[in-house]
């Protein structure tokens, strides 16, 4: 096996179990190692640090799998990764739902993986170049351990594949993609089209699809922002809200109607701009509501993104705090792993305080349990939230 040496002083974060290895941590590495093959880390004086994937192209030259030397990545230690992650999921969510993320990267120690489920078909993303290389076995796996699937569709696309050198890759892996796919979650049922964002449909805010109805009456006023195919939207009108969605997407609000009409709602305002320009419009028309979800995309990529990254967020803040009526909610989001609990709390300090409006935080809302978060790798706590009472 091909083996890394770390410059010295380098073992500390590996050695607490982070899978991350940058390429300016490395002082030696064998020649010839293909992109995605498994290679042994040691540290400057020679002892074993841990097994990773390495690839040349990435930034993080190696993302670390194994840290006992005497077991072997192979199709075993696939199978016995991925047991405890389905194991985990067994008694994790306490709702009645069939749309479920099964594996989750570096929260189930298998960096660059993710698994969604989705009634009785997979959907898989492989974000890095061993996970890529290793994708056939993953299949496999899964496919014996769950024998009740009828489809595992590969569907690896996005930026961190462009990072690893890699091409968008789509298409089934086992079995024939099903012509629709129907799932419930909190009561409400869903059309999922896994070839839109991501994987299809957001589980990760499950939990907080859930605390919207707490809040939400008969009669509100409701906006849902960057909206997709309406999760928040639904749940408000279950509860008796109107709603209006806003996305730029005609996909997403094509989605989020049949959605409405799946569940019996009666067809919601809906709105294809962009979400930025929409709440200035708005607030020029002099609208207001009684609650506003704000659930942008990721808006701090890179650690080096922050000031622009807090700018953007402070901006769609700030713009909707005004459209609140006194006493109303918002819900607000950020799913960038980079920007942390603290700096989404200044930056809504600092919104309220030049919308002149006074805020007080409610709850704070994470991503589902399905997402769990690795402590050694902080990044895996991406998704945060708060729910905000504006007078």
């Amino acid at each position: 096996m091909k083996t890394a040496i770390l410059k010295k002083g380098k073992e500390k974060q590996p050695l607490n179990r982070h899978s991350y290895i940058f390429s300016g941590a490395v002082e030696k590495l064998d020649s010839c190692i293909s992109p995605g093959e498994t290679v042994k880390v040691c540290a400057h004086d020679g002892k074993f640090i841990a097994y990773g994937h390495y690839n040349p192209t990435s930034g993080i030259l190696i993302r670390l799998l194994e840290w006992d030397e005497n077991v072997k990545v192979d199709r075993e230690w696939y199978r016995n990764k991925i047991s405890d992650a389905l194991n985990l999921r067994e008694n994790m969510t306490d709702d009645e739902t069939n749309a479920v993320r099964l594996i989750f990267s570096e929260g189930d120690f298998l960096p660059g993986l993710i698994v969604d489920r989705f009634a009785g078909t997979l959907v898989l993303q492989s974000h890095t170049s061993g996970m890529d290389r290793d994708k056939g076995i993953i299949a496999e796996v899964l496919k014996g351990l769950l024998p009740e699937v009828n489809c595992i569709y590969e569907k690896s696309d996005g930026d961190g594949r462009r990072m690893e050198g890699l091409k968008d890759s789509a298409g089934a892996l086992f079995g024939s993609l099903p012509e629709r796919i129907e799932v419930v979650e909190n009561g409400i049922k869903y059309l999922v089209d896994i070839t839109s964002q991501k994987t299809g449909f957001y589980t990760d805010q499950r939990t907080n699809r859930m605390i919207l109805r707490k809040y939400v009456k008969p009669g509100d006023s409701v906006l849902d922002l960057f909206c997709f195919t309406g999760g928040f939207g639904l749940t408000a009108a279950a509860s008796g809200a109107e709603v209006c969605l806003c996305d730029s997407s005609a996909g997403s609000l094509r989605g989020a109607g049949a959605n409405f009409g799946l569940n019996g709602f009666a067809a919601p305002e809906t709105v294809e701009k962009d979400c930025f320009e929409y709440i200035r419009e708005l607030y020029r028309a002099g609208k207001q509501y009684d609650i506003i979800i704000l659930d942008p995309p990721k808006l701090m990529p890179r650690k080096k993104d922050e000031i622009r990254a807090l700018r953007a967020y402070k901006d769609l803040n700030f713009n909707t705090m005004k459209l609140l009526k006194p006493g109303g909610y918002l819900f607000t989001f950020s799913c960038s792993g980079n920007f942390t609990m603290d700096m989404f709390k200044e930056m809504t300090a600092y919104s309220a305080k030049d919308a002149k409006r006074t805020v007080r935080i409610i709850e704070q809302m994470h991503q589902a349990p399905d997402h769990p978060v690795s402590v050694s790798v902080p990044e895996t706590e991406y998704l945060k939230g708060l729910v905000l009472r504006v007078l």
